[in-house]
């Protein structure tokens, strides 16, 4: 969490403490507006290292009486996940509000559209099947960017409150609001990323082949706006860069979800991979990994704490 996240505030005390004989690294504290939990409200208490990275963490009522329940702890720490996140996302929200501009996208979609048509007769019951998936990925990525570019503009709205908070406290409304906005967000995104990916698996080889085939270079008749074939390949040469690069992120990804939630997935698959994308299953695990960390590594409480 940033120095300059509001959801958190300056405490005293702050002081260098020497790692290394060449470093030296400033240890501050900090607490959160008080959190609404079941009609209750609650602080978290931390000390950070360079403003920046958790260390110890607390729970404490409103009184500033130490919260020893796990339960209350693990809901503050959850959404003390999502104010991590909401602080990182400036970026990406600002990317995503770009990305559903019909004229990016309606040329591409009705300029294949009719490749499609046009070359329906000559392909086999195979090509016109990945001619046709390539279509409804091309749809469906259109569709998912204008959901996303609207959560989008209501994360960073959301993420303005959190960084100007004229009050001391959030309610258990608005936390839940924030949160699921974040989530959806989150996840549409995903679904993006599943699309790329799925689209890798199940179309685009082919239709780069047959977009390419000197049998349809012979016959020209068949495709009678070569700009669109060349807008088309072009597009589908990012996307197979893009999706090798999320495989082989999330790959590691499913080694640490292994890990840290001491669980067995299975051996890694492009096809599990696609549905846990898409229904949101990675997206919950990767919000659970966070939580338990906090929860176990990080809460002063914890006997497995790694701060002492």
């Amino acid at each position: 969490m940033s120095k300059k996240f509001p959801a958190f505030k300056s405490l005293s005390g702050i002081y260098e403490e020497a790692w290394a004989p060449y470093e030296k690294f400033s240890e501050g504290a900090d607490m959160s507006v008080l959190l609404e939990v079941e009609g209750k409200y609650y602080r978290i208490l931390r000390n950070t290292l360079d403003w920046k990275r958790s260390r110890k963490m607390l729970v404490c009522h409103e009184d500033g009486q130490i919260v020893k329940d796990k339960g209350i702890t693990k809901e503050c720490f959850n959404y003390f996940v999502y104010l991590d996140l909401y602080d990182l996302s400036k970026r990406n929200v600002k990317f995503d509000q770009k990305q559903a501009d019909k004229k990016k996208h309606e040329p591409m979609i009705e300029g294949f559209k009719a490749i499609v048509q046009e070359l329906k007769p000559v392909l086999s019951t195979e090509e016109h099947k990945a001619m046709s998936f390539h279509l409804y990925y091309f749809e469906e990525i259109y569709r998912l960017s204008v959901i996303i570019a609207d959560l989008a503009l209501k994360v960073e709205n959301y993420r303005n409150q959190l960084k100007n908070l004229e009050t001391d406290r959030l309610s258990e409304e608005f936390i839940d609001e924030t949160r699921q906005t974040l989530r959806s967000w989150r996840l549409h995104r995903k679904q993006i990323d599943s699309l790329l990916i799925e689209d890798g698996e199940r179309a685009r080889p082919l239709v780069k082949k047959i977009l390419k085939s000197w049998h349809y270079r012979k016959h020209r008749k068949h495709i009678s706006n070569w700009g669109d074939k060349d807008r088309v390949l072009k597009e589908m040469e990012g996307a197979h860069f893009a999706s090798k690069r999320y495989v082989k992120g999330y790959k590691k990804e499913h080694k640490l979800i292994e890990l840290n939630l001491e669980i067995d997935k299975g051996p890694f698959s492009v096809e599990q991979l696609i549905e846990e994308l898409r229904t949101g299953v990675i997206e919950e695990e990767t919000i659970k990994m966070n939580e338990k960390s906090f929860l176990e590594r990080h809460w002063a409480l914890s006997e497995e704490c790694i701060f002492k």
